[in-house]
């Protein structure tokens, strides 16, 4: 029983490495566009994926991962594409991304973390619970851990993304997730990490 609770925390521990990795090189990489991105109000994934691919290369150069692949497809009944698929040690990994494109003053779409975060259909389809209905519907021993990160830019306070944490958390599609806001040192970006360890 003790050595499965050591490899269940070496796992995680895995993991936390793995999303603090990520923060750290999209927050770094992105840092002369972000007033562009918020500006125009675009939603960039397809940016961000690259950005991601850049650091997976160079993670699995360095061995911390042995494998990635992009735009990955689970065969099945309900047939999936997911973001990314990565095996970082005894880790098997499914990460879906997620930008969320907050509105800026100039131009306002009327999208905000609440929009994102939403269990209507309409927020729900771009937002974060679409994600995490999505990987929960995936049915495989394999994986390890199902991972949702959003990438917020221009994100509102910390005191309302604890608000819309304490919302997603009471939907009974995350009952079985970890889900925490990760600020940066950039305040124009700052990030939504959703964890389910199977």
């Amino acid at each position: 029983m003790e050595e499965k609770e050591n490899l269940k925390h070496q796992r995680m521990e895995k993991i936390d490495i793995l999303i603090e990795e990520l923060v750290n090189e999209i927050t770094e990489q992105s840092n002369n566009y972000l007033p562009l991105i918020i500006n125009e109000n675009a939603r960039v994934e397809n940016y961000f994926s690259i950005i991601i691919l850049g650091l997976f290369s160079k993670l699995k150069n360095e061995q911390i991962i042995t494998q990635y692949k992009f735009q990955h497809h689970i065969n099945g009944e309900n047939r999936k594409h997911i973001d990314f698929f990565i095996i970082q040690g005894p880790n098997i990994i499914l990460l879906e991304l997620k930008h969320l494109a907050i509105d800026c003053e100039i131009k306002k779409n009327k999208r905000n973390i609440n929009f994102y975060t939403s269990t209507a259909d309409q927020g729900r389809k771009v937002g974060i619970v679409e994600d995490i209905i999505k990987l929960n519907k995936i049915e495989t021993k394999e994986i390890t851990h199902f991972i949702s990160l959003a990438i917020i830019t221009n994100p509102p306070s910390t005191n309302i993304m604890e608000e819309r944490i304490n919302f997603l958390l009471d939907h009974s599609s995350t009952k079985d997730w970890d889900i925490k806001y990760i600020p940066s040192n950039n305040l124009n970006i700052s990030f939504l990490s959703s964890i389910k360890r199977t």
